[in-house]
């Protein structure tokens, strides 16, 4: 009676007849009843099955059943694989092996847990190692750890904590800013990206290394930092601890006593502009660099002493209030030129002690010294004598005779008498 063969789920292998075998069916040879010397095929397939088909090939594509098993000999693999019909693929089993220290080798998929250190690593064929894991640290409570933390309002949230001896230094989380519902030490709340533990619960916490972009510099936000490299501006006081460069061409400085300000660039002026009535191109101060002269295009109020060292020109109307004090001439720039006064606008009182030059209108007078001639286009008021020097009338009047009204007498003291019209000359 022929046997029929099927797998462990009923699908049908193969019919065998009696006092037949069947070698195609599968890697084992199926023996029928009744077949003289089975015995021999009967033990090869235990052999079979005891060293999974070891070969440096696969069994037969058409006689694999899913499940079966083959060791792989080829020099460089040396791996149990299991037939996966579906995927149509040998799969290789890995073992797992778990000692303190390494083993020799392994084969692909191949683990081994270090007892030692409670750590699994892989063999890789690459490599011809065993490749690390996890976890990363040989110490317990010390590495990155995958959990998830429940905010206020009960929401999870997953993160990756940094650990080291069982304290959290750093939480990346790729969530919105949420508050742990339970506590977190220096870590009241977390944010997007990577958080760093606060400094108030592990001293002198901070990242260390160059950093290309940054929110915050000690507290205060990019934009309240004055830029270098554009336009800039602050509402508060700037204070500069050196000198303040402006451009190329102005240095201020200061020093003990003093406050410069220097043109650096030869030759270059400098002026001091002010905004009139919306006008900013008026120049009341101009220092050229070329001479160091100062110009003033605007009136000069002074309200003290006003000291000029060399010459002072100027080139509109001054107005000086308050006593004006000459240590040199008054010099006008040409000769016969400049008045002092002018008939509409006169002085009231010239004080002086000598005067030069001719006398145009009245003159009232104590005592008129004259060295030279003396011509009146007007009248003369005299309080007491006219003096004329001796020489002047020893030379120029006669020293007897009449004048127009009366006698003459030139002489060093008075005469005995006279009549009305009489004019004496004191020598």
């Amino acid at each position: 009676m022929a046997y029929s063969i099927t797998t462990t789920i009923g699908n049908p292998i193969a019919t065998v007849q009696d006092a037949t075998i069947n070698t195609s069916a599968t890697p084992l040879t199926l023996i029928g009843r009744d077949y003289a010397g089975y015995g021999a095929f009967l033990n090869e397939n235990f052999v079979h099955l005891l060293e999974n088909f070891a070969a440096n090939t696969a069994p037969d594509q058409a006689k694999r059943l899913t499940g079966m098993l083959w060791y792989d000999t080829t020099p460089t693999i040396n791996t149990l694989k299991v037939w996966n019909t579906g995927a149509n693929v040998w799969k290789p089993v890995g073992s797992s092996i778990s000692q303190d220290g390494a083993p020799a080798s392994g084969s692909p998929g191949d683990l081994w847990f270090d007892t030692a250190n409670n750590q699994l690593y892989a063999w890789s064929e690459v490599d011809l190692d065993w490749i690390l894991i996890g976890p990363p640290s040989t110490l317990a409570g010390s590495g990155a750890v995958v959990t998830t933390i429940v905010d206020s309002s009960s929401n999870n949230h997953v993160v990756i904590q940094f650990k080291v001896n069982n304290n959290i230094v750093g939480i990346i989380s790729y969530d919105a800013t949420f508050t742990p519902q339970t506590s977190i030490a220096g870590f009241a709340t977390i944010k997007p990206g990577f958080n760093l533990v606060s400094s108030s619960t592990l001293t002198g916490a901070q990242f260390t290394g160059d950093a290309s972009n940054a929110l915050f510099l000690n507290g205060v936000t990019a934009g309240q930092f004055l830029r270098s490299d554009q336009n800039t501006s602050t509402a508060y006081q700037l204070t500069v601890g050196g000198n303040l460069i402006v451009g190329s061409g102005l240095n201020i400085s200061t020093q003990a006593t003093e406050v410069n300000f220097t043109g650096t660039t030869n030759n270059k002026d400098i002026n001091f502009y002010a905004n009139v009535a919306g006008d900013n191109t008026v120049k009341p101060i101009a220092i050229s660099g070329s001479t160091g002269s100062v110009s003033f295009e605007k009136s000069i109020a002074v309200t003290d002493n006003f000291s000029a060292g060399g010459a002072l020109s100027v080139a509109g109307t001054s107005t000086l209030i308050g006593a004006v004090s000459i240590q040199n001439g008054l010099l006008p720039t040409n000769v016969g030129t400049i008045d002092i006064g002018s008939s509409s606008t006169n002085f009231a009182n010239v004080h002086a002690r000598t005067f030069f030059g001719n006398i145009v209108g009245n003159v009232t007078a104590n005592i008129i010294n004259v060295s030279s001639n003396l011509t009146v286009a007007g009248s003369i008021l005299i309080a007491s004598n006219v003096v004329a020097t001796q020489s002047y009338v020893t030379t120029t009047i006669a020293t007897a005779g009449k004048n127009s009204q009366g006698n003459k007498t030139i002489s060093a003291s008075p005469p005995s008498g006279g009549s009305n019209g009489d004019i004496w000359y004191q020598v």
